[in-house]
C-alpha cells in the first residue's frame, strides 16, 4: 500500500526527511518568527500593570506641557509633570529617568537619549519579571541595605542594566563616576 513511513521512528538520515519536517526546512523560520511574536505579546501583557502606571504619569506630563516619543516597543515621556514626578522620587541621588513596564519617564528628551540603552535593559527585565519586578527590585535593595551594601549600585537589576546597557562591566565592583552617574541614571 502507499502508506508513508513514520518519520518519528524512521532511522533515515535527516536529509531524507520531507522539507516541511527538516530542521532547516521552510517551516523553521516561520515557527521562530511566530514564537518571537508570542514571546513579545506575552512580555507586553506581563509588564502591563506597570506600563499602565507609566502611561498615567505620562498622560499627566502631556497635559502639563510635556512630550513623548516612541522608541521600538517603548513609549518615552518627558517634561511637564513627568519631570516633577521623576525629580521627586525618593532616592539618595538624582534620578534622570525611571522605567515602568514599557514606558520610560525622563526629565528631558536629552536625558532620555543619554539613558536609553540602560533603560532598555529595564524594559526587558519588566518583560521577564512582570508584576513581580517592583517587589523583586525593592526586596533586593532592602536586602542589600540591611547587609551593609549599596541599595542602588549593588542591586542586581541595576548591575545588569549598567553592564548591558552602558557597555561596561561593573561585576568587579567598580561604579561609574559621579559625572557618569548624573549622565546615565
Amino acid at each position: 500500500m502507499g502508506s508513508k513511513p513514520d518519520v518519528c521512528t524512521s532511522r533515515s538520515h535527516p536529509s531524507s526527511l520531507p522539507s516541511r519536517l527538516h530542521p532547516s526546512g521552510p517551516g523553521t523560520p516561520r515557527r521562530r518568527k511566530h514564537f518571537e511574536k508570542v514571546r513579545l505579546g506575552f512580555g507586553l501583557i506581563w509588564a502591563l500593570p506597570y506600563t499602565l502606571v507609566g502611561l498615567a504619569v505620562g498622560a499627566l506630563g502631556l497635559a502639563t506641557g510635556g512630550g513623548w516619543q516612541r522608541r521600538g516597543r517603548t513609549l518615552e515621556f518627558h517634561g511637564g509633570w513627568t519631570t516633577r514626578f521623576v525629580r521627586n522620587l525618593p532616592a539618595r541621588q538624582s534620578i534622570a529617568a525611571i522605567t515602568l513596564g514599557h514606558t520610560v519617564l525622563g526629565q528631558t528628551r536629552a536625558v532620555l537619549d543619554q539613558v536609553r540603552s540602560h533603560e532598555a535593559v529595564h524594559v526587558r527585565q519588566f518583560e521577564r519579571w512582570g508584576p513581580f519586578m517592583g517587589p523583586a527590585y525593592l526586596l533586593a535593595s532592602l536586602w542589600l541595605w540591611l547587609g551593609g551594601g549599596e541599595p542602588y549600585w549593588d542591586n542586581p537589576f541595576e548591575r545588569e542594566a549598567y553592564s548591558e546597557g552602558c557597555g561596561r562591566k561593573i561585576a568587579d565592583g567598580s561604579r561609574p563616576s559621579p559625572t557618569e552617574t548624573t549622565r546615565r541614571k
